[in-house]
């Protein structure tokens, strides 16, 4: 198969998540043998964040970004040797809206994979509470991946995937990809489709993608369906019945969990999710 990852971005805001996102950054670029970018921003001190441009901007100048670039220094001094060669590291420090910042920076040095790291018990420290995981992957050209700290991802025996109204091909690619490298097998899960409102049908676009993965890689699959319920809600639950070591996920109504306070507070699988979750646009997206 092509390979997928080169460049690894992993966004760094220097509070306690900082180094154990290292770490499991350094270790997946070693994996997937990928450069790995890593990217600070100073947030935008304007009073209008809504007329915030979003252009990253240089900020030397600045005595948070002289900090910022110092603290840099010794996160690259501390992690380069971990890298195993010729992979290389590459450190940025800009300022500006965070979501845009990281959108502009990825699209720039193309970036395959993006990670986002947060400690259990805690969504994500410092500036990563303005990060919208939904918003965010609509917007950037490269899959989000979302882990906690303590979570070990040498090893991925089960990969979820739920399948909405489309054959998310992309998506399917990603984990496809993930489960030929890991040797995973590949759950695919579905709600039926209602016929005239009233008789339920196999949803077609799981039986497409099933078709294709089965016509084009050697990969277990298992497929499931479920007669009603949250597709978020279903993704979770069963990930956690099958022990999956990851979830990968669209954007929108797969990705949002039923209840008033989850989608007030944008509050996504990515984010609740003890289990690492990919969430990756597709064309429809």
């Amino acid at each position: 198969m092509k390979k997928l990852f080169n460049n690894l971005l992993v966004p760094v805001d220097f509070s306690r998540n900082t180094e154990p996102a290292m770490r499991e950054a350094i270790e997946l670029a070693n994996q997937f043998e990928c450069n790995i970018h890593v990217l600070y921003v100073e947030p935008s001190k304007s009073i209008l964040p809504f007329f915030d441009d979003g252009v990253p901007r240089s900020g030397k100048n600045d005595r948070a970004a002289a900090q910022a670039e110092n603290k840099m220094m010794e996160l690259r001094k501390q992690f380069r040797f971990d890298l195993q060669p010729p992979l290389s590291m590459h450190t940025a420090v800009q300022s500006g809206n965070v979501e845009s910042a990281i959108v502009f920076y990825s699209i720039k040095n193309q970036i395959d994979l993006v990670i986002f790291s947060k400690v259990r018990k805690s969504f994500f420290n410092g500036w990563f509470r303005d990060v919208n995981i939904n918003r965010l992957s609509k917007k950037i050209r490269c899959p989000l991946l979302t882990v906690q700290t303590e979570v070990n991802l040498d090893r991925v025996t089960n990969i979820v995937l739920p399948v909405g109204e489309f054959l998310p091909v992309r998506k399917l690619m990603f984990a496809t990809y993930l489960a030929k490298k890991y040797k995973s097998k590949l759950h695919l899960i579905a709600t039926v489709q209602q016929v005239h409102g009233h008789e339920s049908a196999p949803n077609i676009h799981l039986v497409k993608a099933y078709k294709l993965i089965r016509d084009n890689i050697e990969v277990q699959v298992e497929c499931r369906t479920f007669a009603e319920g949250n597709i978020a809600d279903l993704t979770l639950q069963y990930a956690k019945n099958v022990n999956a070591d990851l979830i990968v996920v669209n954007p929108g109504q797969e990705s949002v969990l039923s209840g008033f306070t989850n989608r007030l507070f944008s509050r996504f699988i990515a984010t609740r999710s003890r289990i690492p979750v990919m969430t990756i646009a597709s064309v429809k997206n």
